[in-house]
């Protein structure tokens, strides 16, 4: 759960009518500011150094995924049910045999 003070949550109102004042806190004092709209915070303003950040943090968890996935299936055997594979799809062997390639 984020912890908040009320310094750091603004209303939807008070950025529209001081938009400059909190792109500046944003931009140049790399703050963030909560924008809460109905008691609810819904947006998040902060400066693009913050936002490549966590995009680059975001993107290197993606990877460290994958990198599991990848290294749980290497140690997984591969073997393929073809019954399994075909009712999985709403067929039968049966139906493979009346397939006339040509």
């Amino acid at each position: 759960m984020l912890k908040l003070n009320r310094r750091q949550m603004v209303s939807g109102t008070d950025v529209a009518r001081h938009l400059s004042a909190y792109l500046d806190k944003a931009a140049e004092r790399g703050e963030r500011v909560f924008v809460a709209r109905n008691n609810r915070i819904e947006v998040v303003l902060m400066g693009i150094e913050d936002y490549e950040r966590l995009s680059d943090y975001e993107e290197i968890v993606e990877h460290l995924v994958a990198a599991e996935l990848i290294e749980a299936r290497r140690s997984e055997p591969v073997v393929a049910d073809l019954g399994r594979l075909l009712s999985e799809e709403g067929l039968n062997p049966d139906e493979l045999r009346k397939v006339d390639p040509e």
